[in-house]
């Protein structure tokens, strides 16, 4: 049903955003349909109104796409942490045992 039955119908304001192909590529538009009505309260016709949201939403994409890459360079930057404690976790261990079996080596050999 268009917009324009349906408030004719139902006497509410319809409120939609619309999409069309133009020759450009496609256009979004914020678009609203209000019944107008005399002092009785009887509708007498409708008003239409829609304005162009294309660069608007093509903006909340973006953002959206940036808080994405924000996100996933957190939990990347938390993983890389995390494996680095366990990294420097082995090399302290690592490290101990070149100690011990130095001390171990020096002993027995004597020197």
């Amino acid at each position: 049903m268009s917009g324009l039955r349906q408030v004719d119908e139902t006497g509410l304001p319809y409120i939609y955003q619309p999409t069309f192909d133009m020759g450009g590529g496609q256009v979004i538009y914020d678009a609203v349909y209000l019944p107008l009505r005399n002092e009785s309260g009887r509708m007498i016709g409708i008003l239409g109104s829609a304005r162009d949201i294309t660069e608007q939403r093509r903006l909340e994409k973006t953002l959206q796409d940036a808080q994405k890459m924000e996100a996933l360079g957190q939990l990347s930057s938390g993983i890389a942490h995390d494996f680095n404690n366990v990294l420097n976790g082995l090399l302290v261990c690592i490290e101990l045992l070149g100690i011990a079996n130095k001390d171990r080596t020096e002993k027995e050999t004597g020197v």
